[in-house]
């Protein structure tokens, strides 16, 4: 102990304040207020490491710290990030999940831009994906891993919408928030700015609109999802240039809306 304590900063006392900022992370409220995120598990935490991003990590093992720690070498990042060892107990305290793997990560949280002004102000990339109040965070996640893996660059979360950075969304999206711009504003003002910047808004739907193969193809889109118990609010009807969906056997009514929605990416990658 003695040897790691020249190494890394041991926290064995719940009271300590570094591990109550940790805590307050689990939170929406604390990590607005302190801008910073709490990752969980190899992946993240390799994949924020890599990205250059990781500003501390935690452990409840010597060697998970060693190991991290050399996997970094060569990568994309300036300075080796603060290391924490932290006793099983408290890293239990700070896990989500059923079966933890003791090693976590602080980031500062990037910047979430919340202005419609903002969403055409930078390259936001040929295909958009937009949610509407989605609130299932394994859905959001999921569908931020099929947007990267089909192409999306940008993604707007409307009103209702979970909390991008919480971490079950982070451990869903299995690393894809550091590949993607992330925009939580109101969809009402954001797709009239898109669609005045020439792209076209698809929406979603189990029973209306065209044939995925079939439909209209634009070169600049967005394809815009309704939440898991009521799909889309009326009050966005009026935004969709074109109504989307996925042809199925009679004995299905719908699928669950990440499915769907990957589905959906999928083919109009290809529009």
């Amino acid at each position: 102990m003695k040897e790691a304590r020249k190494r890394y900063r041991v926290i064995q006392s719940a009271q300590n304040p570094r591990f109550k900022h940790w805590l307050k992370l689990k939170t929406v409220q604390g990590r607005k207020r302190e801008g910073q995120v709490l990752l969980e598990g190899w992946t993240l935490v390799g994949d924020a490491l890599k990205a250059g991003v990781l500003q501390e990590v935690i452990a409840d093992d010597e060697e998970k710290l060693k190991t991290l720690l050399s996997s970094g070498k060569g990568t994309a990042f300036n300075t080796s990030p603060l290391a924490f060892l932290i006793s099983p107990d408290l890293a239990r305290r700070l896990s989500e999940t059923e079966s933890p793997q003791g090693l976590f990560g602080m980031m500062a949280m990037p910047d979430v831009h919340r202005s419609a002004a903002d969403v055409t102000s930078r390259d936001l990339g040929c295909f958009i994906l937009a949610l509407d109040a989605l609130q299932d965070p394994g859905n959001v996640g999921t569908l931020l891993r099929s947007a990267v893996a089909f192409g999306v660059r940008t993604v707007v979360l409307g009103k209702g919408t979970v909390d991008p950075w919480s971490g079950k969304v982070l451990r869903s999206g299995m690393g894809a928030h550091f590949h993607l711009r992330l925009y939580q504003v109101e969809l009402e003002e954001a797709l009239p700015r898109l669609r005045a910047d020439g792209y076209a808004v698809y929406a979603a739907s189990p029973h209306r609109g065209e044939e995925l193969e079939v439909v209209e193809k634009s070169a600049r889109r967005v394809l815009l999802l309704g939440s898991e118990a009521h799909g889309l609010r009326k009050e966005l009807f009026h935004l969709a240039d074109r109504w989307v969906r996925i042809p199925m056997s009679g004995e299905m009514e719908s699928l669950n809306v990440a499915v769907a929605g990957s589905i959906l990416l999928y083919g109009m990658r290809m529009l």
